[in-house]
């Protein structure tokens, strides 16, 4: 399955027989544009295939760091901020979230088979962090694939599915 299949597959299945259009006086729906160019677009495209696969689950890892709040930062007077010459600047404050450093970009399973899934775009390449990652979930028997884009997102697929 290559991208416009899955466009034109997640379209059908989400909006066959479906009133939505209807409802808001439309005689369709656009489709969703998916692209696998970006870590981004490559976990919706995954997501979205699942969601219609329906045995297979992958939800994204959280990110080691996120912002949590904005700290405002000021070289200007209070009078001069009130009276509006003056300027005001935001700087993110960052938090820190339970994950494992290394800790693959998703995870989720196939037909109840532990999927850990490290997403590399073309340029991208493994860190020593995650390598050791794979190493342990290897170990411990679950499966940890690297994937480039979505056709190799779901060769690979199969290919567990085939073995499970």
């Amino acid at each position: 399955m290559n991208i416009k299949q899955l466009t034109e597959t997640y379209h059908e299945f989400k909006y066959k027989d479906s009133s939505i259009a209807k409802s808001h006086g439309l005689d369709y729906c656009a489709k969703t544009k998916f692209t696998d160019t970006s870590e981004k677009g490559l976990k919706e495209c995954i997501r979205a295939f699942c969601e219609m696969d329906g045995k297979a689950y992958f939800s994204s890892t959280p990110n080691k760091s996120f912002q949590v709040g904005e700290k405002k930062t000021s070289k200007s007077s209070t009078l001069e901020i009130i009276s509006g010459i003056g300027k005001v600047s935001l700087k993110p404050i960052f938090g820190y979230s339970s994950g494992t450093n290394g800790m693959s970009d998703m995870h989720g399973h196939i037909d109840g088979k532990a999927v850990f899934l490290e997403i590399k775009i073309p340029g991208d390449t493994q860190q020593d962090n995650q390598i050791e990652f794979e190493a342990e979930i290897n170990r411990t028997g679950a499966i940890y694939i690297i994937v480039k884009d979505f056709q190799d997102f779901y060769s690979k697929f199969n290919q567990i599915r085939q073995t499970t």
